[in-house]
């Protein structure tokens, strides 16, 4: 069509469309292969060219206008359209007639007639604005992925099918997890146990995505090393495919209290078992009371009846001496019988002994009462103390004295006498029992277990002994609040003492 063509209306049109393309920054070009071939820029592609007025210019002239990096790119799409009318849309760096760069948008096709290319139209506009704008956003969003990969928080985004597309480097770290992995694409249930990946797929996914939001869902992930971490899930739907949440961190208070349900649980079974073992001792210690009364009162009935005949015999005949050795060997037995049911009822019985104030003089006439006649004469008290009562409980006390004065007795040389001393005592305030003998001394290997369960020594092979003596001796006296020591050991004796609280 040429001029003569051209109706007013169509010209009214077409200076209409120029016009709002000038209103639009949008400018206009066409390129006419020829012969001759000639390009035709529009005033606004020639304005933003800085070229004002020149519309006719040489394709060599307008390429220039672009570094080589553009024009790597549009000479190229250019011959393309040429050749088969393909079209292109560039946006290309581009140095103004006064060198200065800007950012442009070239779109052109071409146009065929009779099965070839007769010309190439496009538009033309300057997008450096619009590219700083976007630049200066990418910067900004580079910026706060920065900021969200960089935070101490522990930082997950979501999308509807469970992959992570963007994680803190603090959340990567908890679980000894990298970026490259989220590069490679992973689904949040691959770091799941298989309940948790269960409960996400089931509960969460659909919570977060129908209702928005869901709040402190417990999630048990594996970390790298195969520890498990527990978190609690915070998230809220920001866009139809994405979500955003924050974890915290329960792994250690639900390990801790685990372990106070674990040792909650345990003090049950003790205190269940407490209970038990108390109902055995009960039951235990009612038999020892029967076992007690039982065994003691035969002895008690044989040691009368020995006291008996002694009266009836002239002192010194054989029959006397006979006597004698029987009461010594009841003595014996009625000793081990005592020792032996104080470790199981007064030292492993119930509840606290019963202590209160006692006469001296009672607790010691009790405890030389228990020694037979022939061993009582052995004994020399040396009654040194002005006190006159103490603290006790008047069974242990009688129970300890009596093991220090068997055990000085059997240990003394025949007829040898054992003093039995008693001394005030400003530190700690109290009184002393003093029992001291004239024996060999106790073997230094002995010592450091003198007072332990089942200790003897060697010079006791020959004799009959438990090793219950000292050891019943010293936990009596504990029980009172009081001590059994070891004064002085060796050649020419040794000296044993009980000292108790006023």
């Amino acid at each position: 069509m040429n001029a003569l063509d051209e109706t007013p209306a169509r010209a009214n049109a077409e200076l209409q469309l120029l016009h709002a393309a000038h209103l639009a920054g949008v400018g206009a070009w066409h390129y006419e292969v020829g012969p001759p071939a000639r390009l035709h820029w529009s005033e606004q592609t020639a304005r933003i060219h800085e070229r004002a007025g020149s519309h006719r210019v040489t394709l060599k002239e307008a390429f220039e206008h672009y570094p080589p990096e553009a024009q790597a790119l549009l000479v190229p799409a250019f011959e393309r359209a040429l050749r088969d009318g393909s079209r292109f849309e560039l946006e290309l760096p581009m140095h103004t007639a006064s060198g200065r760069l800007i950012w442009v948008q070239a779109l052109g096709e071409g146009v065929i007639e009779q099965g070839r290319v007769v010309r190439l139209l496009g538009a033309f506009r300057e997008v450096t604005q619009q590219r700083e704008r976007e630049q200066a956003l990418e910067l900004l969003v580079r910026r706060q992925r920065a900021l969200y990969e960089e935070s101490p928080a522990l930082l997950l985004a979501l999308d509807t099918q469970g992959r992570v597309q963007a994680a803190s480097s603090a959340l990567l770290r908890r679980l000894g997890r990298t970026r490259e992995e989220l590069a490679r694409g992973v689904q949040l249930a691959d770091w799941c146990t298989p309940q948790s990946a269960q409960d996400l797929s089931q509960q969460l996914l659909p919570l977060l995505f129908d209702h928005g939001r869901v709040e402190r869902l417990l999630l048990t992930l594996t970390a790298e090393d195969d520890t498990l971490v527990e978190l609690l899930i915070s998230a809220t739907k920001e866009t139809p495919e994405l979500a955003q949440a924050v974890l915290e961190d329960v792994t250690e208070q639900r390990l801790a209290a685990r372990e106070v349900q674990r040792e909650q649980a345990l003090r049950l079974q003790l205190q269940a078992h407490a209970r038990d073992l108390r109902q055995l001792l009960d039951e235990r210690s009612d038999m020892l009371g029967v076992l007690a009364h039982e065994v003691r009162q035969p002895l008690n009935n044989a040691s009368a009846a020995l006291q008996g005949a002694m009266a009836a015999l002239a002192e010194g005949s054989a029959e006397a001496q006979a006597v004698h050795r029987a009461q010594r060997v009841l003595g014996q037995v009625q000793a081990d019988v005592d020792n032996n049911l104080a470790a199981a009822e007064l030292l492993g019985g119930r509840g606290e002994p019963v202590i209160g104030d006692v006469e001296l003089d009672l607790l010691l006439g009790i405890a030389l009462g228990d020694l037979s006649p022939p061993e009582r004469e052995r004994v020399v008290l040396q009654l040194e103390a002005g006190t006159r009562t103490v603290r006790a409980e008047l069974g242990l006390f009688r129970l300890a004295l009596r093991n220090l004065l068997l055990n000085a007795l059997a240990w003394s040389p025949s007829g040898a006498m054992v003093r039995l001393r008693v001394l005030d005592s400003d530190e700690p305030l109290g009184v002393c029992v003093d029992v001291i003998d004239a024996g060999p001394g106790i073997d230094a290997a002995l010592l450091p277990r003198l007072f332990q369960r089942g200790a003897r020594g060697r010079a006791s092979a020959g004799r009959r002994s438990h090793g219950l003596g000292l050891y019943i001796a010293r936990a009596a006296m504990e029980r009172m609040h009081g001590q059994a020591l070891l004064l002085s050991t060796g050649p020419s004796g040794t000296a044993m003492r009980l000292q108790l609280p006023i």
